[in-house]
């Protein structure tokens, strides 16, 4: 029904940010219902978790999501693993509610506090719906610290620097990260966003044509959304 990913924002580090990706309503409620299946079952396991949180990530007004809330609630308690976490953020982002996308990704990391998932998740959701920017720096630098300049993260820091009004160092960042066949529509609108905020009009226009062409329209975060919206006007 759709693709599993690691529960990384993306807005992904490959391997690390994951994007909603476009399904039908009738998929969707085809795909509830099969996580439905597992999660009503009495020996429901953490994998039933994920596969709910993946696919409501997907569909997150879809009808019926809230019955799996209890078992949501179930597998937060204790010590769930980053893909139960990592997916549920997405999840809670997909629908609106930042501070528990927040929260759920800070109790990930009182477990693992080295978690590169957890820790660009936490980056994005502070500096794009909390406007911690300080915070969510210091987040990305750790996992620039641990995996290197990889081109997701690189996306996220530049978002970073960007909410920071740290304009041409955001721009540097980011004509970095989409340096590759594999940048994704989303780092392409995010450097449209810089190229705005530095008075290249053109330089914007130009990339956000490539972010269309990537497919920047299919499964955007709610902040994405609203950049899309700002950069068509």
């Amino acid at each position: 029904f759709f693709q599993a990913e690691d529960g990384i924002r993306d807005h992904c580090v490959t391997g690390v940010q994951t994007c909603a990706l476009p399904i039908s309503p009738a998929t969707a409620a085809q795909a509830v219902e099969l996580a439905a299946k597992e999660a009503d079952r009495k020996d429901a396991t953490i994998q039933s978790a994920v596969l709910a949180a993946q696919v409501l990530a997907q569909a997150p007004t879809q009808k019926g999501a809230s019955r799996f809330e209890p078992l949501f609630a179930r597998w937060l308690q204790g010590k769930p693993p980053t893909a139960f976490t990592s997916n549920l953020a997405v999840l809670r982002e997909m629908q609106q509610r930042y501070d528990d996308a927040v929260a759920v990704t800070r109790q990930a990391l009182t477990q693992n506090p080295d978690d590169v998932v957890s820790l660009n998740n936490l980056a994005w959701f502070l500096t794009a719906y909390k406007e911690d920017h300080p915070a969510a720096l210091e987040a990305i630098d750790k996992v620039v610290r641990s995996l290197g300049p990889i081109d997701s993260v690189l996306d996220t820091r530049g978002v970073v620097l960007l909410g920071m009004k740290k304009t041409d160092d955001a721009v540097r960042l980011l004509e970095t990260a989409v340096d590759g066949p594999s940048a994704t529509g989303q780092a392409w609108l995010h450097l449209a966003a810089a190229y705005q905020a530095a008075s290249r009009a053109d330089d914007c226009a130009r990339c956000l044509q490539t972010a269309r062409q990537r497919g920047v329209t299919n499964g955007l975060s709610p902040f994405d959304q609203k950049l899309l919206a700002r950069l068509s006007r």
